[in-house]
């Protein structure tokens, strides 16, 4: 793996679509699998979202967003590495959530806590 920020997240090795979601929460569209890392694609309804409790938080976090928290069977740490995307308050919107490290070979699953939900992607290969 490059040293960070250093041409990270460039070898895309594949996607794995994510199950329909449906309601007003943020809704998982795709898992992206790098050679150094992984990628969560994230799609918001339109409509009205939660307003931030403060304007300091709404300053601090416009979108009311904290990572996406990720967990595996192997037990590997994810780390959130970083975010691109969004959306005004009220509008449609999408974006995608980097985390390191890549997920192991090993893995058979992953999964993707959105709200109390998880949103789990199966990671071995059926041909």
């Amino acid at each position: 793996m490059a040293a960070r920020g250093e041409a990270e997240f460039l070898d895309l090795r594949r996607v794995v679509v994510a199950e329909p979601q449906t309601g007003d929460a943020m809704r998982i569209l795709a898992l992206e699998i790098y050679d150094d890392g992984s990628a969560i694609r994230w799609a918001l309804p339109s409509g009205p979202g939660p307003m931030p409790a403060s304007p300091e938080a709404a300053r601090l976090n416009p979108l009311g967003f904290i990572p996406l928290p990720l967990r595996d069977d192997v037990g590997t740490h994810y780390y959130y590495a970083g975010m691109l995307g969004g959306t005004t308050h009220g509008a449609a919107g999408g974006g995608i959530s980097f985390y390191t490290p890549a997920i192991p070979d090993e893995a058979s699953w992953l999964e993707v806590l959105v709200g109390e939900e998880f949103v789990r992607f199966e990671l071995e290969l059926t041909e």
